[in-house]
């Protein structure tokens, strides 16, 4: 491996799953940066991230690599329940850190990792990917107040994200994208649930109302026999389906004339890319990022709100792709959210 030079950021990369493996591909090709280690325990991952960037030492653990290489930056692309420990070593260690989503399992540590990186004057990025996708740009401009919103998160069993609830694995994603689209407390969550193939929830439909008068319905599956990725947003003449795996906005208005509808594919960038290179120029400008601390600790908070409206719906599976109904479902008023951290970075 090549030293990194002056202008140059040292990356490491904690993690070589699958995720784990993209982010270290970008490191590799991003301008002014050096991928200066990759922690991964197992030995056969291990074992294909030197076969795959030779040029880059890997590790066994986080405190290996903090002993033998001074990163200034890593992400940290590990099981959501070792989010905490391995991100407030980096910090510790003076380390900005991409952190993918959710930000840690829990409000507590959350709280925590804000803190230190408040202390440290560090970058603490979440990585909300679907923030750098154009899809979701293009429907927020075409769909400024929003009254009904609906996004379906549906995937097969995959074996990873299982020591947590689909709700912090998948759904959490949507709870991002929902607070960005409205600007209006939450009033009332109702939820109900399955256990598939995990001791936690792995369907889950959850249904927000907000003070303004805004729906909206999310589902998520990790027990899925096919993958959905699609986002409806809708307002009192305007009507957007975004289907975000391929980058192709429906588009339905209603006016004088009737109704027109407009189908258009977006032109996407790289949108793990973007997340990055944002990143690195938060460290460079010492600024904060477009994902904020304070971002990731409100999914977190959302997230177990959700949980705890959660009823369990043997029939959830076969129906979550159909509207929600008041029959039999809770309404859990939520008090007023307390006021959350500032963001660190």
């Amino acid at each position: 491996m090549s030293p990194a030079t002056s202008n140059e950021l040292p990356a490491a990369v904690v993690g070589y799953g699958r995720f784990g493996r993209f982010h270290a591909a970008k490191y590799v090709s991003m301008p002014g940066v050096v991928l200066a280690g990759i922690v991964e325990p197992d030995a056969e991952r291990r074992a294909l991230a030197n076969r795959e960037i030779s040029s880059t030492p890997t590790f066994r653990s986080i405190d290996e690599l903090l002993s033998k290489v001074t990163p200034a930056i890593a992400s940290i692309v590990v099981p959501a329940t070792l989010h905490y420990p391995i991100a407030r070593s980096c910090l510790e260690a003076g380390v900005h850190v991409l952190v993918e989503k959710p930000l840690c399992s829990n409000l507590k540590e959350a709280q925590q990792l804000i803190h230190i990186a408040g202390q440290q004057r560090l970058i603490l990025q979440p990585g909300y990917i679907e923030r750098f996708n154009d899809a979701v740009s293009a429907l927020c401009a075409e769909v400024p107040q929003s009254r009904y919103i609906e996004a379906r998160r549906l995937t097969w069993w995959s074996g990873r994200g299982g020591d947590v609830n689909v709700v912090m694995d998948l759904m959490t994603h949507d709870i991002d994208l929902l607070m960005e689209l409205v600007d209006a407390p939450i009033a009332s969550v109702q939820a109900r649930g399955m256990k598939v193939v995990t001791e936690h929830w792995d369907v889950v439909e959850a249904r927000f109302q907000f003070t303004d008068g805004c729906a909206a319905t999310l589902a998520a599956s990790r027990a899925s026999e096919r993958t959905q990725r699609s986002l409806l947003v809708s307002s009192e003449s305007t009507s957007v389906l975004v289907n975000k795996t391929e980058g192709v906005i429906e588009l339905c208005r209603i006016g004088a004339n009737g109704i027109t509808i407009d189908r258009r594919r977006v032109e996407q960038v790289d949108p793990l890319s973007a997340e990055i290179a944002e990143f690195i120029a938060a460290v460079r400008e010492s600024r904060s990022p477009r994902v904020t601390t304070a971002d990731g600790y409100r999914a977190i908070e959302i997230a177990q709100q959700v949980v705890a409206a959660m009823k369990e719906s043997p029939s959830l599976l076969d129906r979550i792709g159909m509207p929600m109904t008041n029959s039999g479902d809770i309404s859990m008023p939520l008090n007023p959210v307390p006021a959350r951290p500032d963001s660190a970075s």
